[in-house]
């Protein structure tokens, strides 16, 4: 929520939570009016893994009232794609 406390829900074996908090902010900075926002590619520190950030903001009576980050490993989704070939 814009002027709430954050939710967050991560695995503590691939990221810590100042880490995870300031992918999000930068994402967050991005969002201004767009849809849809794609951070800048991050090597997470706790795993070494590739990751990328997206970010939606979500609108309510037309005002933005929350938004939505997640923080997405690289690495799993390349072994999903081999996986499906």
């Amino acid at each position: 929520p814009v002027a709430g406390e954050p939710l967050s829900i991560y695995r503590a074996e691939k990221i810590k939570q100042i880490e995870l908090n300031n992918i999000a902010a930068q994402t967050l900075a991005g969002i201004g009016g767009k849809k849809l926002t794609f951070g800048k590619p991050n090597l997470l520190n706790g795993s070494g893994e590739p990751a990328l950030s997206v970010g939606v903001p979500v609108f309510g009576g037309g005002d933005l009232t929350a938004a939505v980050v997640t923080v997405v490993s690289l690495r799993e989704i390349s072994d999903i794609m081999a996986e499906a070939k």
